[in-house]
């Protein structure tokens, strides 16, 4: 075959724009033809492919290996399906225990519509003012305690940050 027509198919091939005939002549041609420095990377490509025609087996470790990953996901399913089956239990105890709280000791079921009475526990809403009050004061005590060491982990920070911003400006100098 003349080279400019080898030439011709070459580029076509590597466009990926020849025809399965194209293609085979121009294997023809290459691999059987006179020897060329020209289209060594086709010469190259087109006996791999031959060489990988001949071998499709996968051999017996890719068998093995693939039935080996078949169980391991079995296993790994059987596993799924009984956490799954133990989540349903655990709802369904729950549910069971959570229903038996609305019952009362005989049995019978506490109307939902009957309103929750709370009783009062002071009389004088002049005193029940005041132990709300205390325990008012109380919490805000409490929470300016906690603030108080926030207050001081502030400082913290500051000397953290004036650290940190030493540290950079080491790094900036030049070295002596």
């Amino acid at each position: 075959m003349e080279s400019k027509k080898i030439d011709r198919l070459a580029e076509l091939f590597w466009k990926g724009e020849t025809s399965e005939a194209q293609e085979m002549e121009l294997r023809e041609a290459i691999l059987y033809g006179p020897e060329s420095d020209e289209h060594e990377e086709l010469k190259d490509y087109f006996k791999y492919a031959e060489e990988i025609k001949g071998s499709k087996t996968l051999g017996d470790l890719f068998d093995v290996q693939m039935m080996n990953e078949i169980e391991s996901r079995s296993a790994r399913n059987s596993s799924f399906f009984l956490f799954k089956m133990a989540a349903g239990i655990v709802i369904l105890l729950g549910l069971f225990f959570g229903l038996r709280s609305v019952l009362d000791d005989s049995g019978s079921q506490i109307p939902l519509d009957q309103e929750m009475v709370i009783v009062d526990t002071y009389d004088d809403p002049e005193q029940a003012y005041q132990e709300v009050k205390n325990a008012l004061m109380l919490v805000s005590k409490n929470m300016n305690q906690g603030l108080s060491y926030t207050g001081s982990l502030g400082q913290f920070d500051k000397a953290k940050g004036k650290i940190k911003k030493e540290n950079r400006d080491d790094e900036n100098r030049p070295n002596k």
